[in-house]
């Protein structure tokens, strides 16, 4: 008997279904925060300047805005250069759950004076571990389903198509998997689709890198275990859905495990220190 070769279109529609640590915002609507770790407040002490021998000290107030644990935060101050003398700089933190509890980070430097006033740029910047769990349904059916079913219905399936309806994930870095086309067929009982990363925050992963796994008993993702952000932003990891002899419909589950490193900065701080011809 002559084997047949079925050939399906199939139709991917990908909900990223019901993240962990969501919240519900009173409509039904989940949201989760695309923050962790913010810097919510900072200062510069003396504000007007500081003359050779006296303390400058700086702060900086940081706080979990996310949803999971922020773990191994490194606090520094970057850009002063070693004529500023450091008394005082604050620890590292192992752990800050989230809540609306506000550490207040201290950093405390004599300047030596150069002969005329300079005032110094500088940055406050945070490091920090992070990572999430979300959960995602990926929906494929077969060509000859969608043919067999009444016009209006066939109408509704194909009104799903094109881009994937998104639940964000807590924290900067986000993913979502998205279509190879917005028909794909699937060849030998399988289909391509992307696991997108997205950074959504306002700082960068350090070296742009992100660790993840995608676990699924009928997804395969190639080069699973680490992506490289292209400019920090975007990275992408190139998946397959193996759904077999499809008939109508199925669903295809996976989890994904984020981890990285997440670096925060918050720029355009100053310091003045004045010369040596205006000391008192």
């Amino acid at each position: 008997m002559k084997n047949l070769l079925l050939t399906f279109l199939v139709f991917v529609i990908v909900l990223l279904a019901g993240c962990t640590n969501t919240r519900n915002n009173g409509d039904n609507t989940q949201v989760s925060s695309s923050e962790a770790l913010k810097i919510v407040g900072y200062s510069v002490e003396p504000i007007d300047g500081v003359y050779e021998g006296e303390s400058v000290y700086i702060e900086a107030q940081i706080t979990n805005a996310g949803d999971n644990v922020v773990e191994n935060i490194v606090p520094k101050v970057i850009g002063l250069p070693t004529s500023f003398s450091l008394q005082e700089q604050p620890d590292s933190i192992p752990e800050l759950e989230p809540s609306n509890f506000t550490e207040t980070l201290t950093w405390v430097y004599i300047p030596t004076a150069m002969y005329s006033t300079i005032t110094y740029p500088f940055e406050i910047g945070i490091d920090y571990d992070y990572r999430s769990h979300s959960e995602a349904i990926i929906r494929v059916a077969s060509r000859e389903w969608i043919r067999s079913l009444p016009k209006e219905q066939q109408d509704i399936e194909k009104n799903k198509l094109g881009e994937p309806e998104e639940v964000p994930e807590s924290g900067p870095i986000q993913t979502q998997f998205k279509l190879s086309s917005r028909t794909p067929y699937a060849e030998n009982g399988q289909v391509t689709v992307y696991l997108e990363i997205t950074n959504v925050g306002g700082g960068r992963p350090v070296n742009d890198d992100v660790t993840l796994t995608v676990s699924s008993g009928d997804l395969v993702c190639d080069n699973a275990g680490s992506v490289k952000m292209v400019n920090g932003q975007k990275g992408y990891m190139k998946c397959t859905a193996y759904i077999g002899d499809v008939t109508e419909w199925k669903n295809i589950e996976a989890s994904i495990e984020l981890f990285y490193k997440y670096s925060i900065r918050k720029t355009d701080l100053t310091v003045k220190v004045f010369g040596q011809s205006e000391q008192i």
